[in-house]
């Protein structure tokens, strides 16, 4: 009997234990931890954001909280239709689309790169970013994600 009520004891202190470590954490949360860039082309001039993800309020975010965020600090301009499919970014600083252009999101993220026949490449300041395959609604983020913005056209 003695044993049992060791064994009891220490199952009890255990599970105890575990929901400690499990719920400590959900007190927390701010992002994540680093800095992302926002770079936005303009006839060849580039403008750079850069956006400390701690300073997230919340654990799960994107490019398009980022954009809000920068806009409320006065940093940035921008302008997004919601949809059925995620957000759709109709300009951002100078940037907006006329006939036949359309804005072009870049991401240093391999796992948000377009993997279509229209996919893209470019360098830049050494680092190489794809055309996203993802809208700004659902693209991830991660300490040193550089995402770019310029116009393109369809033809």
């Amino acid at each position: 009997m003695r044993k049992k009520s060791k064994i009891l004891l220490i199952a009890l202190f255990l599970a105890v234990l575990f929901c400690f470590a499990i719920f400590t954490g959900c007190g927390n949360t701010k992002g994540k931890e680093g800095v992302i860039s926002i770079v936005i082309e303009d006839n060849g001039v580039c403008l750079k954001n850069e956006y400390d993800l701690s300073q997230m309020d919340k654990e799960n975010y994107n490019v398009l909280d980022i954009l809000k965020a920068l806009k409320k600090q006065n940093k940035i301009d921008f302008d997004y239709t919601e949809s059925v499919y995620g957000a759709f970014l109709n300009k951002i600083e100078n940037l907006k689309p006329t006939d036949g252009e359309f804005i072009c999101i870049y991401t240093s993220l391999k796992k948000d790169k377009n993997t279509s026949a229209y996919a893209k490449e470019m360098v830049y300041e050494g680092v190489t970013l794809y055309t996203s395959g993802l809208g700004i609604s659902s693209m991830n983020l991660e300490d040193g994600t550089i995402i770019y913005f310029r116009l393109e056209s369809f033809v």
